[in-house]
């Protein structure tokens, strides 16, 4: 029985290739998304305090100095967050990406070995037919030379 040879093992190769590549994408991607998310919220708990460190300020006399500095702060604290919210969403929409790639390469993947399987089983069955009239060619020929005989 002579052995199976699949003709498209390089391209079965190459999609396994692409598929560890997309795996490695996805990965990079969730690891900026759980950056920009850590970012978002250190924007958010600046924020925070300093919009408690004026409310904490207004309850007492205040220069106007003072209030415009704080004033400052809060729109710069808003102004980052809102970087960090954008920096966050476009994470999320990379990692959506990076998730339908590797969905794309494991299907690829996927379709090229049920290919493989498929044709090692009719390779297979050829074999065993091939087998199988050689069998009967053997049995034919040695009734043959009995009866002859």
């Amino acid at each position: 029985m002579k052995g199976f040879k699949f003709r498209l093992e390089s391209v079965l190769n190459y999609r396994r290739f692409q598929k560890r590549q997309c795996e490695a994408q996805l990965s990079l991607a969730v690891k900026k998304r759980q950056e920009a998310l850590t970012l978002l919220e250190q924007t958010k708990v600046a924020l925070r305090e300093a919009e408690a460190s004026i409310a904490a300020l207004l309850k007492q006399p205040v220069k106007v100095s003072e209030l415009v500095m704080l004033q400052g702060l809060i729109s710069s604290q808003r102004a980052a967050s809102q970087v960090a919210l954008s920096h966050f969403e476009a994470a999320g929409l990379q990692l959506d990406k990076a998730r339908e790639g590797v969905l794309d390469a494991q299907t690829n993947c996927k379709r090229i070995e049920h290919l493989k399987v498929q044709r090692k089983q009719a390779a297979l069955v050829e074999q065993v037919k091939l087998d199988e009239l050689q069998a009967e060619e053997f049995v034919r020929a040695k009734f043959a030379a009995v009866e002859s005989a």
